[in-house]
C-alpha cells in the first residue's frame, strides 16, 4: 500500500525491496506447512488448491484492475497509486486473520475430531519414517547437493518465465489494438488466469493418482516455454492467437509447480 505514496524512484527500491523480504519467507514456508497436514499421495492437488490463489487473484484482480486505472482519480491521486492502495488492503485483512484462525498443527484443529488427528498423526510419522530410511542428508549437504542446485536451475527458469507473462502480459495485450480499454485488457488478461486453474487442478490430481512427478511438472514447463517463445515472435500477430498463446503460457508456468513440489 505504500507504494502508492512514492514520489521518488528511491522510494520505490525501498518499498520494493522490503516488499520482497517480507514476502521471502511466505512460499517456502506455506510449502513445509502443507506437508504437516496431507501425505504424499496428496500433497501435488494440495499444492495445486494453494497455488490456485495466484489466478483467482488474476481472475478477480485483472478485471477489478482494469476498472481501478481507468475509473479512480480520488483527491488528487494518480489511479495506478489507488490500484496499489485499495489491493493492499485485503491482504492486511488477510495476514490479521490467518494469525488468529490457522492453527500451526493438526493437533490444534479444532475440526478435526480425536481419531482424525491421530490418524493423520500416524500416516505422516509413517511416511517421515520410509523418507529417512531410504537416505538421510543434513542441511550443509542438501545445500551443496548438485540435485538440489539442478531443480532450482529449473524453478528459477519457469519462475523467470511466469513473471515475465505476470508482468507484462497487460501491456502485451494493450499493444495489439490501442484501442483497448484498461478494462478491456483486464477482462483479456482474465482469460489465461481461468483456464490455468482448471487444468492446475486436473494434472495435479491426475499427478496424485499415478504418483508421477516428473512427467507432470516437465511438459508443462516445455509448453510454457514455447508459448513464450512464441509470444515474441510475429505469429502472434492477432488478439485471439496472443491470448491462446498466454494461456499456454500461464498452463505451463504455473501448473509445473504442483507436481514438482509434491514430490518433497
Amino acid at each position: 500500500m505504500l507504494t502508492g505514496f512514492v514520489r521518488t524512484a528511491a522510494h520505490l527500491y525501498v518499498l520494493r525491496f522490503l516488499l520482497g523480504v517480507a514476502e521471502a519467507g511466505f512460499f517456502p514456508g506455506i510449502m513445509l506447512y502443507l506437508t504437516y497436514w496431507f501425505r504424499q499421495r496428496q500433497l501435488a492437488q494440495a499444492m495445486a488448491l494453494f497455488l490456485t490463489g495466484n489466478p483467482v487473484a488474476s481472475v478477480v484482480g485483472a478485471p477489478l484492475s482494469g476498472v481501478i486505472l481507468d475509473h479512480f482519480h480520488w483527491l488528487g491521486l494518480s489511479s495506478w497509486r489507488w490500484l496499489l492502495i485499495l489491493e493492499g488492503i485485503p491482504e492486511i485483512l488477510g495476514g490479521v486473520l490467518t494469525c488468529f484462525l490457522l492453527p500451526s498443527r493438526p493437533e490444534e484443529a479444532k475440526f478435526l475430531t480425536s481419531e482424525e488427528k491421530e490418524w493423520l498423526r500416524t500416516e505422516l510419522a509413517r511416511e517421515e519414517r520410509q523418507k529417512l530410511g531410504t537416505r538421510q542428508i543434513s542441511v550443509g549437504q542438501a545445500l551443496l547437493h548438485r540435485r538440489v542446485w539442478h531443480l532450482s536451475a529449473i524453478s528459477f527458469m519457469a519462475l523467470v518465465s511466469m513473471y515475465s507473462m505476470t508482468f507484462w502480459m497487460p501491456q502485451l495485450v494493450k499493444s495489439i489494438s490501442s484501442q483497448y480499454s484498461n478494462t478491456t485488457v483486464g477482462l483479456l488478461v482474465m482469460i489465461p488466469y481461468a483456464v490455468a486453474l482448471i487444468i492446475m487442478i486436473l494434472v495435479s490430481a491426475s499427478s496424485d493418482r499415478m504418483l508421477e512427478r516428473r512427467y507432470h511438472a516437465s511438459i508443462p514447463a516445455i509448453i510454457g516455454a514455447l508459448a513464450l517463445m512464441f509470444l515474441g515472435t510475429t505469429t502472434a500477430s492477432s488478439a485471439f492467437i496472443s491470448v491462446m498463446l498466454l494461456v499456454s503460457c500461464g498452463v505451463g508456468n504455473l501448473q509445473f509447480l504442483c507436481p514438482l513440489l509434491g514430490s518433497a
